[in-house]
């Protein structure tokens, strides 16, 4: 019997994978669930689990930093993600299981099985170490996929001015003078575009610094980018825009 515990934020998520995995896993027993990166540590030292369900994106911080923060660890880890684009061809590379939302119960028992073999290895702290390594250095060829109703479009991110949403789209800025529009969120892309060098100055915008132009001292409201986009600045983001700026 596996111990598993799940680190979810989303409620509806949380209940529904429990409802999966007791009807269609009986080789689990749940013990213990959490909602965020300091409350899944905490869970995972006291309940001890062999299978740890991991959401990526969290309210403080993400699945990546909740592993950052262990010390080695014995138990085996399926990610949940509501996005198939970076990350998962992170996973790929590194034969590390995920499990797309909404989770599909067919999946799910492949994957359970799956972690019960692997925790007969030992070395599931180094395949992890491996995973975040090609994560903080934006993967072999730093590109990610966006799926418009035409087809799969394979770009550099290096080459991505920035992103606009416009509710349940967004809209990708290309140095080429391209745009590309696809079917999901902003939210959907935050973790893969801020781990690689682009920040969030505004809640319908991200913006990549290596396209930032000027950021004017006495009007603190607006980046000018490449191809003379201008993109506003929330009073909130501009202490933190100044330190990223100090940082190049």
């Amino acid at each position: 019997m596996l111990r598993a515990i799940i680190i979810e934020d989303e409620y509806n998520a949380r209940e529904t994978l429990k409802i999966l995995l007791s009807k269609y896993c009986d080789n689990v027993d749940l013990v213990g669930e959490a909602i965020d990166v300091k409350s899944g540590l905490e869970c995972i030292k006291n309940c001890n689990p062999d299978l740890v369900f991991l959401d990526i994106e969290m309210p403080d911080g993400d699945g990546f930093e909740l592993l950052r923060k262990l010390n080695g660890y014995t138990f085996d880890i399926i990610f949940t993600t509501a996005y198939s684009e970076f990350a998962v061809q992170a996973f790929k590379y590194n034969t590390i299981d995920y499990l797309l939302k909404p989770i599909v119960h067919e999946e799910l028992i492949k994957s359970v099985d799956k972690a019960e073999r692997q925790l007969q290895t030992k070395d599931l702290s180094k395949k992890f170490s491996r995973l975040l390594a090609y994560i903080n250095s934006g993967g072999p060829e730093k590109r990610i996929v966006l799926a418009t109703r035409e087809k799969y479009n394979f770009v550099n991110i290096a080459e991505i001015i920035m992103c606009k949403a416009d509710k349940n789209y967004t809209t990708f800025y290309m140095e080429n003078g391209k745009n590309i529009t696809t079917s999901k969120t902003l939210k959907e892309y935050n973790d893969v575009l801020l781990d690689s060098g682009f920040f969030r100055p505004h809640r319908q915008y991200i913006v990549n610094m290596k396209h930032v132009q000027s950021f004017e001292r006495i009007n603190e409201s607006v980046i000018k980018m490449t191809h003379d986009f201008e993109v506003p600045v929330s009073s909130r983001n501009r202490d933190r825009l100044i330190e990223m700026i100090n940082q190049i």
